[in-house]
Parts: C-alpha cells; sequence; structure tokens
C-alpha cells in the first residue's frame, strides 16, 4: 500500500479556501469585540466593592446606578446567591439588554445628568478634572456630543456577560473616584495612562474587606487586606480573651475562621495604620444539596444532611429535644416527626453552633401494586409457574425502599373458603398454586411500613386467575 494520498490540485485549492475563510471569520470576530476593556480590567478588581463617596449629587448618581444594577443581573443571567452567571462568555444577553431593551439609554441619561451637573452648577474644579479624567473614552464616544447611540455601540454591543457586569461595576468605581483621593491630587494633561492616575489616589494605607461584609456565620472566612503596608502584629479578642489558632495572615492578608458564635474584636497594626473592627458571629446555618434557600422533609423519613462544621462531641436538637450525639462529620442525621416548621440546632458544650429550621411534610400514601400482575389477571398455567405473589408499594417521588409491606390478608373464594395471613410481601403455598379450581385471589388489609409508622390499607385488589 503506498504511503502517501494523492490529493487532486482543484480540492487542494479548496481545502486551503476553507482554511483561509476560518482564518478571516476569527480575525472579524476579534474584531466586533471591543478590548479597550483590557487595558483597566488588570487593576479594577481589587476596587470594585470600593465606596467613599461624600458629594449628595454624585450619592444620588450612585443610586441611580444601584436601582439598576438588579435588574441588569436579573437580565444577564447572575444569581446573586451563588454567584455565578449562567452563561459568561455569550453577548446575547448584553445585547438584548442594553442595546435591543433599551437599558442603555437609561445608563446614559444618568450619565448625561452627571456630565451636565459638572460643567453647569459644580464648583470644585477638581472634581471637573477629576471628570474629564476618569470619563475620557465616554465623552469621546458620544457623551460629549449628547449620542447615545455612539455611546451604546460602543460601550455594550457584543460584550460578553461577564465583561458587562465587569464594565459597570467598573463605571460606578469610576464614580466614586470622583470625589475621593483624586481630588486632592495635581492631574496634568501630560499623564499619559489613567491606570498612573489611579495608582496616585492609593497613597495611603486602607484595611479593605474582601468577604460580603462584616458578619459571618461559624464554617465561613473572613477575609481583609491591608493595601500599602504590611501587617506588624495582629490581635483577635473575644470578651477581653485573645484567640488564638483560628486565623492566618501573611504580610497584607489575613485570613479568620471563628468556631464558636460571638462578638469579636480584631485589632491590626501595620507599619503606618492602625485599625481595629468588630465582627459578630453567627450560628452555622445548613448547607442543601440544591442550594435551595427552601429545606423541605418528609415526617418519618431518616435524613442526612450535610452542613459546614465538624464538630466532636455535639448534640442535635429537634424542636428544643435532644436527638443525641453527632459523629465528628459534616453531617447530621435525623428523622422528623412533627408536620410543619422544624427547627435544628446543633450545641457543643452548651454553645450553639448551628441553627436553622426545615419544613416537614406529612408522607403520601403509597399505590399498592402485585409484582407481574399489572392488569390483576393471569392465566392458570402461568400461575401455577410463577408459584408466588409479591405484593409491594411505591411512590413516583421516593425511593423504592420508602414504604415497606410488613403483612397483608389472603382469601381464595370458593367450596373450601380460606383466609390466610401474610407476614411478608411474598405469598407462597403450594397447594394454592396447584389447585385448578381456583379463579380468584382477594388480596386486603395490606399494612405499610412508612417511614417510622405503620399504616393500614383495608380495600381489596382482586386478582382475577384465567
Amino acid at each position: 500500500m503506498s504511503a502517501y494520498v494523492k490529493i487532486k490540485r482543484s480540492k487542494n485549492l479548496r481545502f486551503k479556501l476553507i482554511s483561509l475563510m476560518y482564518l478571516v471569520f476569527l480575525m472579524l470576530s476579534l474584531i466586533q469585540i471591543p478590548t479597550d476593556w483590557l487595558a483597566s480590567n488588570s487593576f479594577v478588581y481589587p476596587y470594585l466593592n470600593y465606596s467613599n463617596q461624600q458629594n449628595e449629587f454624585l450619592s444620588g448618581i450612585e443610586n441611580r446606578l444601584n436601582t439598576i444594577e438588579p435588574k441588569m443581573q436579573i437580565a444577564l443571567g447572575y444569581d446573586t446567591l451563588s454567584k455565578s452567571i449562567k452563561e459568561p462568555n455569550t453577548y446575547a444577553p448584553t445585547d438584548l439588554y442594553f442595546i435591543k431593551g433599551g437599558a442603555s439609554d437609561s445608563v446614559f441619561k444618568i450619565l448625561l445628568d452627571l456630565n451636565d451637573w459638572v460643567y453647569t452648577i459644580n464648583s470644585d474644579a477638581g472634581i471637573v478634572q477629576n471628570y474629564e479624567t476618569l470619563f475620557a473614552d465616554d465623552l469621546k464616544n458620544g457623551l460629549k456630543n449628547n449620542n447615545p447611540i455612539t455611546w451604546k455601540n460602543w460601550k455594550w454591543k457584543h460584550i460578553p456577560v461577564t465583561m458587562a457586569l465587569n464594565l459597570f461595576q467598573e463605571l460606578k468605581l469610576r464614580l466614586n473616584l470622583m470625589s475621593s483621593k483624586l481630588n486632592t491630587k495635581q492631574i496634568t494633561e501630560n499623564t499619559p495612562d489613567i491606570n498612573d492616575q489611579i495608582a496616585s489616589c492609593d497613597d495611603d494605607s486602607r484595611l479593605v474587606l474582601l468577604s460580603e461584609n462584616g458578619k459571618l456565620s461559624i464554617g465561613e472566612t473572613l477575609k481583609f487586606h491591608l493595601y500599602q503596608d504590611s501587617i506588624m502584629s495582629l490581635k483577635i479578642t473575644k470578651n477581653n480573651q485573645q484567640i488564638e489558632n483560628n486565623h492566618v495572615f501573611n504580610l497584607d492578608t489575613v485570613l479568620f475562621t471563628p468556631s464558636e458564635t460571638g462578638k469579636y474584636t480584631i485589632e491590626i497594626s501595620g507599619q503606618k495604620l492602625h485599625e481595629t473592627f468588630d465582627i459578630n458571629v453567627t450560628p452555622a446555618v445548613l448547607v442543601p444539596e440544591n442550594k435551595s434557600t427552601l429545606r423541605i422533609a418528609y415526617k418519618g423519613i431518616k435524613y442526612t444532611q450535610s452542613i459546614p462544621i465538624s464538630i466532636e462531641n455535639a448534640s442535635l436538637y429537634v424542636n428544643g429535644t435532644n436527638k443525641g450525639k453527632l459523629l465528628a462529620s459534616k453531617k447530621i442525621n435525623y428523622t422528623p416527626t412533627q408536620i410543619g416548621w422544624n427547627k435544628l440546632e446543633v450545641k457543643s458544650a452548651q454553645q450553639l453552633v448551628l441553627s436553622d429550621s426545615i419544613y416537614v411534610k406529612p408522607l403520601p400514601e403509597p399505590y399498592i401494586f402485585i409484582k407481574d400482575l399489572p392488569n390483576l389477571s393471569i392465566s392458570k398455567k402461568r400461575f401455577q409457574q410463577i408459584k408466588k405473589i409479591e405484593v409491594y408499594a411505591m411512590h413516583p417521588s421516593f425511593d423504592e425502599n420508602t414504604f415497606e409491606i410488613e403483612s397483608y390478608d389472603i382469601t381464595i373464594p370458593g367450596t373450601n373458603y380460606k383466609n390466610l395471613k401474610v407476614n411478608s410481601s411474598i405469598f407462597q403455598q403450594e397447594d394454592i398454586f396447584s389447585n385448578d379450581k381456583i379463579s380468584f385471589i382477594i388480596i386486603s388489609n395490606v399494612h405499610i411500613k412508612q417511614g417510622n409508622e405503620i399504616k393500614n390499607f383495608p380495600d381489596p385488589i382482586v386478582v382475577k386467575i384465567l
């Protein structure tokens, strides 16, 4: 066999043309994606939540942007609970919301009001300089000439969802920087890069919480960072007693994971900065498998629930009643017996370390079936072959083992009337299956174990033997 495959000249040219067209398509795709954000994205992240707004008008502008933000997050598929984006790399939701949906006009109107205020009402020359520096690109792309279409296409067209969310945060950041540190700096026109201007506002050291807020639960970690400084000492106290071995820190970052509830005082000393602040630690909550805020259970069913902590020698309390010790694992086992809201608590050394609740519903009644007899009829020949009757109960919303057959009665009509008690799910008796005169079998009084309860179903089930 030849080691080479001969390709016709025309086909080879066609393959090359397809490859070239594919490269052209990739290049055009890249051209359609604005790349101005690349120059600023690297330094925006540490400041996204930075706010130092002191001017009343600028505070009002920020509040108007904050009003738009929740609607934008929903439209772009951002989950505020899990902090995840449904389709982070697609740009269709951005175009649909900002371009076709007209949301860009609302943001542009806010910036237009800001522009009018800066030049007509504001009397602070520093704010004017800061505004022209921070919003230079917006002014060049439609804001200065009151052209919302130009600004809309420049700012939002074909922007991936994850970048659109960042750009909105970056817009709020620039608004905050207008009246913060920048208004005390001398900004000159010969400064070529906005990176240098932003960096100039950060000469002073400061402490920034990298978590959502200063309140956390047991099992969570509080993270804070010291900018433009190095941590020289760290002291964490509770009830005037210093806490050890539940925090780590390097030169500028601290991770604090409390193991007990209460109010903590954290004192940090750096080369320039000395900060003291309080942290309120609350009991942990359940960690649901589906991340749902509403947990539902059924009465009598044993559950294993994940929790965010692992504590030895702790006790589980359900509605205030002690249900026994917990193992040294991140799970609790319990069987709810009370319908409605049940309060779950985990206590260790008389300290409440977990507090949450779960809603308990009554267990629905199962459906009773005869195995291999969906129509409740069977031929005599087949009846003599199987030599058993198996009763089982199930519900489509639960596992097969949720309902267990405890016992039932079997009645065989005829001249030789028989009434038998079966104490399992399977009935086997040789003389019954070999009797040609049997035409019906009646099954009744089925006792089913549902969780930790046994319930009787008296209605008869008739099996016809053809």
